[in-house]
């Protein structure tokens, strides 16, 4: 037991030794939500999990645990968002009720710098960033016609059904100065449920690439959109890889889910992968399924892509993860499967999708 009574768990990931340079403790974060049968509120911690056992280390909470109003933290991403040379954290948080979100938000938190990351009641400052993003978030540098680049962080909307650019204007991007955050909204096609960052047609450039959450009859479906030459001015085009990606087996369920962005053959080297258009594996949420969408052409400007299912859960599937787990030169998927309590693993050979390769929970003695 590392930590107790921090809300519901919500992401987790591990914080890297470079960001916590003199610590002999290794952490992971931990972003949660609040949960009212037990009043728990969401927060951001950092979780020791590794540490000296004679002198035990604590987690360290990094929101303001005075100041919580039933938040909902959704993810986290490191950047020196002041440039004091202390990487701060960026995060989103909603307030409200599950199902009836009333307000979200982009924050940063403060590194309060080497005196006091360590103690458990070190005081990380709030910065505001913007309104509307939610679930997910990513940030990178976008290059603009003058030769330089932006940092930019694109904020995925589920509640209110917008996809933004947020960019800092201050001459030495310090994203203190609130005045000089400015953001543009480009699209409103839908609940944005995941976004990831990735060069899907291999030309070269990154692409966003979302995937929009509904509830009911309707589906989802996975988007992406290409950075514009100039990301403040210039239309980004958007194109559907998969309209109603997930089937929908009864009214009441939710389809969406998580996207991983992957090379089947991990064999090749870096350069030869950036010439391949990547494949795309999308996890259905509560439609129990799991999607893979290959691309139908290698041509940059061909955004056609066929969609297959590779299996199908007896109830909700969750955040798929890949890797190469037996050094094999192709990928693994691990799916965890929510009701029946089991991870579901897939060796990925090079050949054509069929038949054979669907798994289907449902059928009788597959359980």
């Amino acid at each position: 037991m590392i930590g107790e009574g921090m809300g519901w768990p919500n992401a987790v990931g591990r914080v890297e030794k470079e960001l916590m340079p003199d610590s002999e403790t290794t952490y992971w974060w931990m972003t949660s939500t609040f949960y009212p049968p037990q009043q728990s509120e969401g927060q951001i911690v950092l979780l020791p999990v590794s540490y000296n056992r004679t002198t035990p280390a604590s987690p360290i909470f990094v929101s303001d645990r005075s100041n919580q109003e039933d938040w909902y933290y959704s993810m986290i991403d490191w950047v020196d968002m002041n440039q004091d040379g202390w990487p701060d954290i960026v995060t989103s948080r909603s307030r409200g009720m599950p199902g009836s979100i009333k307000f979200s938000e982009l924050i940063w938190l403060e590194n309060p710098g080497y005196r006091s990351i360590w103690s458990a009641v070190g005081s990380w400052r709030s910065h505001p960033i913007t309104n509307g993003p939610d679930v997910s978030f990513r940030i990178l540098r976008i290059p603009l016609p003058s030769g330089s680049t932006r940092l930019v962080i694109i904020g995925a909307g589920y509640w209110d059904n917008k996809l933004y650019a947020v960019w800092c204007d201050d001459p030495s991007e310090n994203w203190a100065n609130v005045d000089s955050i400015n953001e543009r909204v480009i699209d409103n096609h839908g609940w944005f449920f995941d976004l990831q960052i990735a060069d899907v047609n291999a030309d070269g450039r990154d692409d966003i690439i979302v995937s929009t959450w509904v509830h009911g009859l309707q589906q989802g479906s996975v988007i992406v959109y290409e950075i514009p030459c100039d990301f403040i001015r210039d239309k980004w085009r958007r194109h559907t890889l998969v309209d109603g990606a997930v089937e929908i087996p009864l009214p009441d369920l939710g389809s969406g889910g998580k996207i991983n962005i992957f090379h089947p053959i991990l064999r090749y080297n870096a350069v030869s992968s950036r010439k391949k258009k990547p494949f795309v594996l999308v996890s259905g949420d509560d439609d129990g399924r799991v999607y893979v969408l290959i691309p139908n052409s290698r041509k940059s400007d061909n955004w056609e892509y066929t969609s297959h299912s590779i299996y199908k859960a007896a109830g909700p599937v969750g955040a798929i993860a890949i890797d190469d787990l037996n050094h094999d030169g192709f990928a693994e998927i691990v799916v965890p499967v929510v009701d029946s309590n089991k991870l579901v693993f897939f060796t990925y050979e090079p050949d054509d999708i069929g038949p054979s390769y669907f798994v289907d929970e449902t059928r009788p003695g597959m359980v």
